[in-house]
C-alpha cells in the first residue's frame, strides 16, 4: 500500500502531463522560451485576488 505522505517526482510529472494535455499544449503556436517559468502561477494567484475583491465588493454592495 503506497502512503502520500511525501509527494513523488512521478505524481508531478503526471499532473504537469495531464495539464499540459488539457490545456492543449503541443497544439500552442507559442513558442516555450517566450513563456516565463513562473505565469502559471501568477495568473493563479491574480485570478484568486480578482475572487477575493469581487467577493468583498459584493458584501459592501448589500450592506447599503
Amino acid at each position: 500500500m503506497e502512503t502520500f505522505t511525501e509527494p513523488s517526482a512521478g505524481r508531478f510529472l503526471h499532473s504537469a502531463f495531464t495539464f499540459g494535455h488539457e490545456a492543449r499544449i503541443n497544439k500552442s503556436t507559442v513558442g516555450g522560451n517566450r513563456v516565463p517559468f513562473d505565469a502559471l502561477v501568477k495568473l493563479v494567484q491574480k485570478r484568486i485576488q480578482y475572487l477575493e475583491l469581487e467577493t468583498n465588493l459584493s458584501n459592501v454592495r448589500q450592506t447599503f
